[in-house]
């Protein structure tokens, strides 16, 4: 990606200068002990997704569900964070049976649309009484919940319809999985912002699975021998969170949270990209009309290419099989949300 180190770079700019340009309150302070938290969200029926991770889903119209949990704890000069999501939606297109040349009177098949979960846990313990900078450590895992088939048209179903793949999933939980394991310096100016470098972070894509492990889409993982596939990473992160409210009653909500990761052992000048956005509006107590939007970016993992004028909406090879490229992931959402803190 040509001149992704400058974007970045200008974007963590952006983020470090939010606290100090639109930070409503500054004299808030999280109390001490235990905050905690949920929020439910329903999908309204609108999603879309451009160059989708493989096994991540496809743009559709139903339902779906977005629930999201929080813990943390400020004790003197300690700060533990833990986060928790599900972003899963399915849906239906469609009614009756499936045309000849699928199973005899198979009914037509739940598409997944989105389906990741996600926990991070980040602690922060400050040098000294006052001090905005201390130790750092984050922690974060990623996969999904269900296993996810592909037909032929390349659509992601809950189940084989075709046997495209041999009855075997193209994904499900732990297969793949992302772990990162993130040592460093926090940055702590306020409850609205805080930030976590570090220059020796891990980063590991495994595939359980050892069906799934073996399919093509995966060759980016390195081939152990053993019949074992990963990609083990070292390099440097920066993760920066950033979340506030406005407008009499606090009614408009804004949260930003972005992580960028340098692998300093293959091309460590393509930075890989998770940057993750919300602005909420609160209807009514607890109720939030809210809009999320994601992009990812990860230089050693290839995704499906879109191309809407093409068989099932990505491009094709000679072969027929969907082209996979590096390419930005970008994945869009309107929910209708409610949260509680407790």
């Amino acid at each position: 990606m040509k001149n992704t180190l400058t974007l970045l770079l200008c974007l963590s700019a952006w983020l470090i200068a939010l606290p100090t340009g639109f930070a409503q309150d500054e004299e808030e302070e999280q109390p001490e002990g235990w905050t905690r938290g949920a929020g439910l969200g329903l999908d309204l029926g609108q999603l879309l997704q451009f160059n989708p991770r493989i096994g991540s889903g496809e743009n559709r119209i139903g339902l779906g569900t977005n629930f999201t949990a929080f813990a943390r704890l400020k004790d003197g000069r300690l700060n533990w964070d833990n986060n928790f999501s599900l972003n899963f939606a399915i849906q239906k297109l469609g009614q009756g049976v499936l045309p000849p040349g699928f199973n005899q009177d198979e009914k037509q098949p739940f598409q997944k649309s989105i389906d990741e979960l996600r926990i991070a846990s980040q602690v922060g313990y400050s040098f000294s009484e006052g001090s905005h900078w201390g130790y750092g450590l984050e922690a974060t895992f990623i996969s999904q919940l269900t296993p996810t088939y592909q037909d032929g048209a390349a659509r992601n179903l809950l189940k084989d319809i075709d046997g495209t793949n041999a009855g075997n999933p193209i994904a499900k939980l732990l297969s793949p999985a992302t772990f990162t394991f993130s040592p460093g310096i926090s940055y702590r100016p306020n409850d609205h912002f805080d930030a976590l470098f570090s220059p020796a972070s891990y980063k590991t894509v495994f595939v359980a699975d050892e069906t799934i492990r073996q399919l093509a889409i995966y060759d980016y993982l390195d081939d152990k021998g053993d019949g074992n596939r990963v990609l083990n990473q070292f390099g440097a992160s920066l993760r920066a969170n950033y979340a506030n409210t406005f407008l009499e009653d606090d009614r408009l909500l804004f949260k930003s949270t972005l992580g960028l990761f340098s692998n300093y052992l293959n091309n460590p000048q393509n930075v890989d990209i998770d940057w993750r956005n919300e602005i909420g509006f609160e209807i009514i107590k607890g109720l939030t009309a809210s809009l999320n939007t994601t992009l990812l970016y990860d230089d050693d993992i290839d995704v499906q290419v879109s191309d809407y004028n093409a068989v099932g909406g990505f491009e094709r090879t000679v072969d027929g099989d969907i082209k996979l490229g590096k390419r930005p992931t970008f994945i869009q959402q309107l929910l209708v949300k409610y949260a509680v803190v407790f």
